[in-house]
């Protein structure tokens, strides 16, 4: 092995001169150029001190063998070595905490014109420095005594400092993204000149650099934990107790911490550069120096005299230009962000002469009205959502179809990996499904607490972009989970990547029911369900064949820097959804809509039946229905391999459930066709009905291929059931949708009741596994009233008219049937 130290002394050394020069300017150009010191400019200086610290313990320990094979570092380098070791763990946190403090004050000082940025600065804020004590005080009392983690001569008991550094790094990841992704949006709306531009972009670049090089020291730090693992699984690494070479495998975890802390430093600093360099190259970022001093120089002379015309007497002064926004020392004193907060800038504009002849005379508030106008002729709103031709919703659905394919992705992922896991860390069978109802529990919590909130006031665009990035945070908490293997953290990640899919839910399935004709959203619902259903079979390919075939303990690295990926490509996908516009729908605009369905079938808004509004009777069975279907679905899915094996013991339960998927996402699509050319009602009878036959089948015919196939058939025959019954109850709430949305969102939390059930009957006949499809086979017999009473009661069933005038889309002798 190579001697690491000199490597590990050079870098830090570097970046640590290079983060000090970089805060040197930044004085500079806060106390000589702009003159104010601020809060952000105290914090960075704080945040400079405890990485100088960083870099001097760490330039200190390669001085003392850090970085080096154990075989030639010397016995008194110990000591030094694990003093410095020990201050690392002590000045990082704080070093990084200080650093984003600094960067989020700026931010919440800048964005007095921006809300969104400024409460969301401030709540990464909260996590960024209750992160950082949480994990400063775990550094500094890592042993006890505390001496130990320090001293050669006191044996003392100590956590494990390399797994509570790579388990804290989701944090690091998220927030870094979080300070990157905050600002981009009003960013992105400045209107500045090419080099200004190119400059802040290149700033923020820097900035996305940092959360490179923490991905860079997560690898680091996890072969240092492997290394750990493989040569004592059952002892951790402390103070005391360290495995062969470890200052080895560690250096450069520390050295690449160090990086992060100098150059995080570096790019807090950049921020605040521009009035710095105004002063020494005023045209390095563009005209607006120039121009500020050429209409200075205009104004002057304006005030000097008139202007003379050859053949025009007794023209009036110009008027005097104010120019208290474009001196250029005002300008010097305009960093980045303030431009964030004073809004889009245009080069000065100057005052023309009054013309002599008052029949052509022309006043700046009538161009500056006719500018307005200008503008708002060229602003082209958005259609509604309710008012989309077929041919224009296919582009909105299609792209928020990409959820759909998400979520489904990540339910065969987190089935297959609970499985894995379950096998791996020896769960017993209430631990793993435990696992699987805190999915659920999640789905219960997400529309209940973020879903409905974000969905009314902030529309589905912002809906899509919260679940996603609730979704992110879960993807990466399974990071922290997996290095622990921590059954709680586990428990815990299940919830949070329900709670974000349960969010887009939330908003996807309406937004896709809504997106286009009326008559046409069950089909719509159906095809996007779909897809859904491709992304869990593409997910159960992928994890069964490659990610978490045999999975082993070591397998769990490999599992972490898969949900870093998915992670990363969700907060990717956050991003391009704010971009791309997409349709709204008012409440105002719903109600209209359902108010011009109740008048083409000629029924009044409160029509009752059962001396109920028939509306709330529609919306609470349908909630109750969907509860009811998604326990029962969940009933066969998580029981699928006992029961195939009990159906038919020579077949491989994983293929049964590879094929199931597939038919599947198979039923949806049909469905889609089929709920075109028939009244929606009539198709989910008929799926209801057949999921009802095949489970009854498959649950009393003899062992053998005719039991599996009917087991199989079920798969296809529930797959339909979900997107049309949300459809059907969805249409005609009015101004309610949202809340009906969520109502319903909320009932897929059935998906653990009603297993729950089937769990204690699978217990109790465990000699039997096809017992407990007796659950299924009933509620799916209670779910087919729904569909006949639909058909039965006349206001129902003109109320569920697709235009209001009949399920067929204007057939009127509909309502006869």
């Amino acid at each position: 092995m190579e001697d690491r130290s000199p490597t590990v002394f050079v870098v830090t050394f570097i970046l640590g001169i290079v983060a000090t020069v970089f805060v040197a300017l930044r004085l500079l150009s806060k106390i000589w150029v702009v003159k104010r010191f601020t809060a952000d400019d105290a914090f960075a200086v704080v945040a400079w001190l405890f990485a100088t610290g960083v870099s001097v313990v760490v330039c200190a320990g390669a001085r003392e063998g850090l970085g080096q094979p154990d075989a030639y570092i010397l016995d008194e380098w110990k000591a030094p070595m694990k003093k410095a070791v020990y201050a690392f763990t002590v000045f990082y946190n704080p070093a990084l905490m200080a650093t984003k403090t600094s960067i989020l004050i700026l931010y919440v000082r800048m964005a007095a014109a921006h809300p969104f940025l400024r409460y969301a600065s401030i709540a990464t804020m909260v996590i960024v420095n209750l992160a950082g004590i949480v994990l400063t005080f775990l550094g500094l009392f890592q042993c006890r005594p505390i001496s130990a983690a320090w001293s050669t001569d006191i044996d003392g008991q100590c956590i494990d400092v390399v797994s509570m550094y790579l388990a804290s790094a989701p944090i690091n990841i998220l927030t870094d993204l979080a300070i990157l992704c905050l600002p981009l949006p009003i960013l992105t709306q400045l209107r500045m000149e090419i080099k200004q531009k190119c400059a802040l972009v290149c700033t923020f670049i820097v900035g996305g650099f940092v959360a490179i090089v923490d991905v860079v020291r997560i690898l680091y730090l996890q072969n240092a934990l492997r290394e750990s693992r493989e040569w004592n699984a059952g002892v951790i690494i402390t103070a005391a107790t360290r495995p062969p070479n470890f200052s080895y495998h560690t250096s450069f975890s520390l050295m690449w911490s160090a990086v992060e802390v100098s150059v995080g430093l570096c790019c807090c600093c950049v921020l605040v550069l521009k009035p710095l360099v105004m002063r020494v190259m005023p045209g390095f970022l563009g005209r607006q120096a120039r121009e500020s001093r050429r209409a200075l120089s205009i104004s002057k002379a304006a005030e000097r005299g008139s202007v003379s015309r050859a053949g025009e007497k007794d023209v009036p002064p110009a008027p005097a230009l104010s120019i208290t926004s474009i001196l250029p020392e005002d300008e010097d004193g305009m960093d980045f962000f303030q431009m964030l907060g004073s809004g889009p800038t245009d080069p000065p504009t100057l005052p023309q002469p009054e013309p002599i002849r008052p029949a052509v005379s022309r006043h700046f508030d009538q161009q500056e009205a006719t500018q307005t106008f200008f503008d708002f002729v060229n602003m082209k709103g958005k259609t509604p959502l309710t008012e989309l031709t077929a041919r224009e919703a296919w582009w909105p659905i299609l792209f928020v179809s990409t959820l759909f394919f998400l979520w489904g992705f990540a339910y065969g992922l987190l089935g297959t990996l609970n499985a894995e896991i379950q096998a791996l860390l020896n769960y017993s069978s209430s631990e793993a499904f435990a696992l699987h109802n805190a999915y659920w529990i999640g789905y219960f919590l997400g529309p209940l607490l973020v879903g409905y909130w974000t969905l009314t006031r902030a529309g589905f665009k912002a809906t899509f972009m919260a679940g996603l990035a609730i979704y992110s945070c879960g993807a990466l908490s399974y990071w922290p989970s997996s290095v622990l293997k921590s059954y709680p953290g586990f428990f815990i990640s299940n919830a949070i990547v329900a709670l974000g899919l349960s969010v887009l839910e939330n908003a996807a399935n309406p937004f896709v029911a809504l997106a286009g004709p009326g008559q046409l959203s069950e089909s719509r619902l159906c095809f996007s369900q779909g897809i859904q259903g491709v992304g869990s079979v593409i997910s159960s390919v992928v994890a069964s064949r490659a990610l978490f075939s045999g999975l082993s303990e070591d397998d769990l690295f490999r599992v972490q820097w898969c949900y870093l990926a998915v992670g990363l490509f969700v907060v990717a996908l956050a991003v391009l959804f704010f971009y791309v516009p997409l349709s709204e729908a008012s409440d105002d605009e719903l109600e209209a809509m359902a108010l011009q369905r109740l008048y083409n079938a000629g029924m009044d808004k409160g029509e009752k039946v059962y001396r109920m509004d028939a509306r709330k009777v529609l919306l609470v069975s349908g909630v109750v229905l969907m509860a009811t279907y998604v326990g029962a679905q969940e009933s066969v899915s998580y029981f699928l391999g006992s029961i195939s094996r009990g159906a038919y013991p020579s077949f491989d339960p994983a293929n049964t459930a590879l094929v199931g998927a597939g038919i599947f996402a198979l039923g949806r699509f049909i469905a889609s066709g089929l709920t075109y050319l028939f009244p929606p009602r009539h198709v989910l009878f008929g799926y209801i009905f057949g999921a009802f036959l095949s489970s009854l089948l498959a649950m009393v015919l003899p062992v053998g291929p005719a039991a599996l196939a009917f087991l199989i058939l079920l798969h296809f025959c529930e797959s339909a059931i979900f997107p049309i019954l949300f459809a059907m109850t969805l249409r005609g709430q009015g101004k309610h949708t949202k809340f009906a949305a969520t109502a319903i969102t909320m009932a897929i939390s059935g998906g653990a009741t009603w297993p729950s059930v089937v769990y204690a009957v699978d217990m109790s006949h465990m000699d039997n596994p096809r017992y407990s499809v007796r659950v299924t086979t009933a509620l799916y017999g209670v779910a087919m009233l729904w569909p006949v009473w639909l058909s039965v009661s006349k206001t129902m069933r003109r109320r569920r008219g697709r235009n209001g005038r009949g399920d067929s889309g204007g057939d009127v002798a509909e309502y006869g049937v």
